[in-house]
């Protein structure tokens, strides 16, 4: 049931979020990928959703296919029909999304993409590649959908949308929004978000949101006040990224230095190391890399009090310093000095 927080809330988030003009709240981030997709096909009266090649949007039954190497079927539960107008893109190329998105063209209601492809490698976007789905999807009426919820007021203030200057019709949201405690966010153009307006029930009225836990107190007070927050100090994001910077340069420097063939991706306070010959730029590419190795590196960290899970994106917090990240980059050298004096046989067995 809405409060006066919900809204105040509300008001903080179509502030800062360019492209929020109007928004309902749920409970997960799940559940609002879900909700975009329904609201999408409501608004374009259309069916096919093309998503990105190892995108990550959790558990709904339609976006939980293709995020794990081979990309196929995620789960048994789920009946081949359900998924059977989902297609995939490869993230960052060009020339392969737009010969998908052609062949589907006004078939299509939802293009949704993480501007930063998290459990695909914590892989940044070009910004020439939103920038083409911006375009492509204006071209051919398709919903163009961010999946924010780990870059929403984590990359700027406004999320992904503001740091890259592109704005979708429609944005998910979570985890920040919330201050940590349970919720997800559904935005975007007015003319689509108020297709679920409780109040009007119009004859194409979409049935999101209203759960139990829906807006609850706690959540709405937590989002209010990390927002306010964050507003009140804006000069921590460019301490984020600097740190950022630093961690991501420091650790492929002393894998370099000793012959070890890394690369760490990411953006801002968000970073993954990638034991392979190239930076990867989509999922393909990450899952080609040394993944054992990967695991071993994290197993290190996690044994020099370095908490990360090797397969997904870790983050920097403001409680950061450059202290804590140079013994992270020094755990690292010591890594990659065992590779280097034991070989790769033997590395099989660290830490």
């Amino acid at each position: 049931m809405s409060s006066r927080k919900t809204i105040e809330l509300a008001e903080l988030i179509s502030r800062y979020v360019p492209c929020a003009e109007m928004m309902r709240f749920c409970n997960t981030g799940a559940e609002s990928t879900m909700y975009a997709i329904r609201l999408a096909r409501a608004y374009t009266g259309r069916k096919w959703i093309i998503k990105i090649e190892g995108g990550w949007h959790g558990y709904n039954t339609q976006l939980n296919k293709a995020v794990h190497h081979p990309f196929g079927a995620e789960s048994a539960g789920i009946l081949e029909e359900e998924q059977a107008y989902v297609d995939t893109i490869k993230f960052n190329n060009i020339d392969g999304s737009e010969n998908v998105i052609k062949k589907r063209g006004y078939e299509t209601a939802i293009i949704i993409v993480e501007p930063v492809l998290g459990a695909g490698g914590c892989i940044p976007a070009k910004r020439e590649y939103l920038k083409f789905l911006r375009e492509i999807s204006e071209r051919y009426g398709i919903v163009l959908c961010f999946d924010e919820i780990i870059t929403g007021f984590r990359l700027s203030l406004g999320g992904a949308q503001e740091f890259y200057n592109i704005k979708p019709d429609m944005a998910t949201l979570g985890k920040i929004v919330g201050g940590g405690l349970p919720i997800g966010v559904v935005t975007g153009k007015k003319e689509i978000i108020s297709l679920a307006d409780p109040t009007e029930r119009k004859e194409n009225f979409v049935s999101i949101g209203g759960g139990t836990f829906s807006e609850n107190p706690l959540s709405m007070t937590a989002g209010i006040e990390t927002l306010r927050y964050i507003a009140k100090r804006k000069e921590i994001y460019e301490k984020l990224s600097r740190l950022g910077r630093l961690v991501r340069e420091g650790v492929d420097r002393v894998f370099r230095e000793n012959g070890v063939n890394a690369h760490t991706t990411g953006i801002c306070s968000l970073f993954m190391t990638h034991f392979s010959e190239k930076e990867p730029e989509n999922a393909s590419e990450f899952y080609l890399a040394d993944r054992e190795r990967q695991r071993l590196y994290g197993l290190h960290q996690i044994c020099n009090s370095n908490f990360l899970l090797s397969s997904h994106p870790s983050s920097i917090s403001v409680k950061h310093n450059e202290q804590d990240l140079n013994r992270f980059i020094q755990s690292a050298e010591e890594f990659a000095l065992k590779i280097k004096n034991m070989g790769k046989e033997v590395a099989t067995s660290l830490p």
